[in-house]
């Protein structure tokens, strides 16, 4: 590495890569160059900002109350809840055999959660139903993925408490990516949960007639 700039050299003979002769660079100008040099590039491409007084870092953080409060309102008509809540946390492992729903469903009622949300999951899954986008009530049956080859679990959000609303990301053995609304998992070798609770507040699940599902509600416990 020179200056800042590391080289990506062909060598199909292997070992040590010769200094002399040609050699292609990188450049973030997504293209390559033969015999590149990096001083010239640092001086033709390095540029200082100039940094004013009414920039953002001399500002608060955070916008005045009233500001802030138009801001929320903003957003939508729908009710916006503006204050925070204490947070507990809570980690679960499944072991394999475990259907993560049912399992951390039945965690959240056992241990009187109201309003817990999933934070972070890594493990292993043998088999997964998922739900596609563009599905409805009436025709949800025909959006139903059912996954049956080991995969990996890459993500996993969503809310428990109020009967849950969890989406997922799966990749298999090539790392295709595949997810969607999660209906079933069938843990493989572990799946590592943490599990967050918002202690002041209660989530519950109403009718909404707009989509035709239940969504979330919030409200003060």
């Amino acid at each position: 590495m020179e200056n800042g700039f590391s080289s990506i050299r062909n060598n199909p003979s292997g070992g040590a890569i010769p200094k002399t002769g040609k050699s292609k660079f990188y450049t973030t100008e997504l293209s390559f160059e033969d015999n590149f040099d990096p001083s010239n590039y640092i001086q033709k491409n390095t540029q200082h900002p100039t940094i004013k007084e009414d920039d953002s870092f001399t500002k608060p953080a955070n916008p005045e109350p009233e500001k802030q409060k138009e801001t929320i309102n903003d957003i939508s008509s729908h009710k916006v809840k503006q204050s925070g809540s204490p947070l507990m946390c809570y980690v679960v492992r499944l072991k394999h055999g475990d259907e993560l729903r049912k399992s951390l469903l039945s965690f959240v009622k056992k241990n009187g959660l109201k309003a817990a949300f999933i934070m972070s999951c890594v493990g292993s899954c043998t088999s997964a139903r998922v739900r596609l986008a563009s599905a409805t009530p009436e025709n949800e049956a025909n959006y139903m993925l059912d996954l049956i080859n080991p995969m990996e679990i890459v993500s996993l959000d969503g809310t428990l408490s109020g009967g849950g609303h969890l989406h997922v990301g799966l990749a298999d053995y090539s790392g295709k990516m595949m997810g969607g609304h999660l209906l079933e998992l069938v843990v493989d070798t572990t799946a590592e949960v943490v599990i967050g609770d918002c202690s002041s507040l209660s989530f519950t699940r109403t009718y909404d007639q707009s989509t035709g599902f239940h969504e979330l509600q919030v409200s003060d416990r």
